[in-house]
């Protein structure tokens, strides 16, 4: 795996903790060498694995929607800024570059983009491994109403199973390289 995309929120919340363990999370990607690819911005979550990153030596790709860039402020510290049109555009290039995903801490956005990999891998469009690093318990809600979808039938289980869940950097990440292709 040369590259990860980290789907993440452009705010750092009320809980240090998120922002300290995506910077655990950066520091170790870098010292892997493994390229981030992200959505561009210099603040929040997304900004500290940015900084981060290439504060340890390591490589970083922003990719963000024209409208976005005075919004989020744009990151013009790291490797590469690609700019594209739209929302889709971003997403479909930050899949096209990444080798991998994972969900850091965030709303909307954050579930969205990650979803939608979740999504081309269940309709097998997509082979590359997709990870939640499940910070001090913020995603267990959320994988307890997916369990609910597989316990009425809603989900298959083979699909939730596509998914690596884990609150340990390393073997996320150890998880993922391991990753088999179907």
């Amino acid at each position: 795996m040369k590259s990860v995309a980290i789907y993440c929120a452009a705010k750092l919340g009320n809980q240090p903790i998120y922002e300290e363990k995506a910077k655990q999370l950066a520091t170790y990607l870098a010292q892997q060498n493994i390229q981030v690819i992200y959505g561009g911005a210099k603040i929040g979550i997304m900004g500290a694995v940015a900084q981060t990153t290439m504060q340890n030596g390591g490589q970083v790709i922003g990719v963000m929607p024209k409208f976005l860039v005075d919004k989020e402020i744009a990151n013009s510290d790291i490797t590469e800024l690609i700019i594209t049109e739209n929302m889709s555009q971003r997403k479909y290039k930050m899949i096209e570059l990444a080798d991998g995903f994972i969900a850091l801490p965030g709303g909307f956005g954050t579930l969205e983009e990650i979803f939608e990999v979740i999504t081309l891998a269940q309709v097998e469009q997509l082979n590359k491994p997709i990870a939640f690093y499940n910070i001090d318990n913020y995603y267990t809600p959320l994988f307890q109403f997916l369990e609910n979808c597989v316990k009425t039938g809603l989900l298959h289980q083979k699909h939730f199973d596509l998914v690596i869940i884990d609150a340990d950097y390393e073997s996320l990440l150890n998880r993922m390289i391991n990753h088999k292709k179907q």
